[in-house]
């Protein structure tokens, strides 16, 4: 009598004791799973690239205009801003201002337009970082003759960058890479100036 009473003390002990089975109240859904992070090895060095970080950046070009019967070099300054909106995908801005000095003459641009770009991690401390866009640019342009002639126009440009990036120190790089540069349309309907050279960056970024 004694071990039967001890014995249902026991069960009635250890039931109390049991934590409460969670149920989900009727009309409630569970609770959805956490968003897993984005692996660091799936982002530049230093986790560049990760979503909502700003990229700031200036490139400076020189390059080799190939238009009919010429091939004069030029330089060019960009600076622009890169916004992520998802991992490694990054949309932007950039400004260009760009001088060609020649025998016959010279040409100055300057330009706006958006890009997009996508980081390809090479390692720890380097990562390719294309970006292609469209530009707006007025050119102005002087022929020294005799006569001399002075033209301007607009311009849509199609440009593809892809540098090479160093990132020696977290949230900083250099990089240098190819410069593809296309006249698509101009106001009179001419195209086909085409572009290509080498351009050198150098910029930071920080998480917005």
């Amino acid at each position: 009598m004694i071990m039967t009473s001890l014995g249902a003390l026991a069960l009635v002990t250890l039931a109390a004791a049991a934590p409460p089975t969670q149920e989900t109240p009727p009309g409630l859904m569970p609770p959805a799973p956490a968003v897993e992070a984005v692996a660091p090895s799936d982002l530049g060095p230093g986790g560049f690239g990760d979503t909502g970080q700003v990229a700031i950046g200036s490139d400076f070009a020189i390059g080799f205009d190939f238009a009919a019967k010429s091939g004069d070099a030029s330089v060019a300054l960009a600076p622009a801003v890169d916004y992520f909106l998802a991992p490694r995908l990054s949309v932007g801005v950039q400004i260009r201002g760009e001088h060609l000095a020649a025998d016959a003459g010279s040409r100055t641009a300057f330009g706006l337009g958006p890009r997009v770009g996508y980081v390809l991690p090479l390692g720890e401390t380097f990562s390719l970082f294309p970006r292609l866009g469209l530009a707006y640019s007025h050119i102005s342009e002087t022929i020294k003759g005799p006569p001399k002639i002075e033209n301007s126009g607009d311009f849509l440009t199609l440009f593809l960058y892809a540098p090479v990036q160093f990132h020696p120190v977290p949230h900083f790089f250099v990089g240098l890479g190819p410069l593809l540069r296309l006249d698509v349309a101009d106001e009179n309907a001419r195209v086909g100036r085409f572009q290509i050279g080498l351009s050198s960056t150098v910029g930071g970024w920080f998480p917005w």
